[in-house]
C-alpha cells in the first residue's frame, strides 16, 4: 500500500514572517500591481503605497520593510527625496529609485540602488535580490 507524503509548504505561517517584506511606492495602480504581483510570485511579502505620504504613513505605523522600492515620479514629494528620509524611519530598508530617465543611473544616489524603466520582472528581481542579500536579508528558497 502506498502512503503519499505531502511536500512541506514554504508557505507555511511560520516561515511567512521570516519572508522579506517590500514596501513599493507607485503611483500608477497597474504598474503598482504588476510590480506586488511579480514580488510576491517570487516568495516576498509586498506592502504598497499611491504617494511618498502614504509610504511614511506606513513607515511611521511600524511595520518592518527590508526594502522600500519607489518610483521616482509622484504626486507631492518625488521618489528620490522620499527615499532620502526612509533611513530615518526604516534605518535598515534597502533602497531602490524607479524611473524612465536613464540619465538618472549616472547620478550619484547615496545608498540608493537605481533601476531604469521598463524593465523585465527578472531584471528587477535580481536588482531586489542583490540589495537584500547586501543587506542579509535574503528570501528562503
Amino acid at each position: 500500500r502506498h502512503v503519499a507524503v505531502a511536500a512541506p509548504s514554504s508557505r507555511a505561517s511560520g516561515e511567512t514572517a521570516r519572508l522579506p517584506q517590500i514596501l513599493v511606492v507607485e503611483d500608477e495602480a497597474p504598474v503598482r500591481m504588476v510590480i506586488a504581483r511579480v514580488l510576491e510570485r517570487d516568495g516576498f511579502r509586498v506592502i504598497a503605497a499611491a504617494s511618498a505620504e502614504e509610504a511614511t504613513q506606513l513607515l511611521k505605523a511600524g511595520g518592518h520593510v527590508d526594502l522600500v522600492l519607489s518610483d521616482l515620479t509622484l504626486p507631492g514629494e518625488d521618489g528620490r527625496r522620499f527615499l532620502a528620509n526612509v533611513p530615518s524611519l526604516a534605518p535598515h530598508a534597502a533602497r531602490i529609485l524607479m524611473s524612465g530617465h536613464a540619465a538618472l543611473g549616472d547620478m550619484e544616489l547615496d545608498g540608493i540602488t537605481f533601476v531604469g524603466k521598463p524593465f523585465a520582472p527578472i531584471e528587477l528581481l535580481a536588482v531586489i535580490r542583490d540589495c537584500l542579500a547586501r543587506r542579509a536579508v535574503t528570501p528562503h528558497s
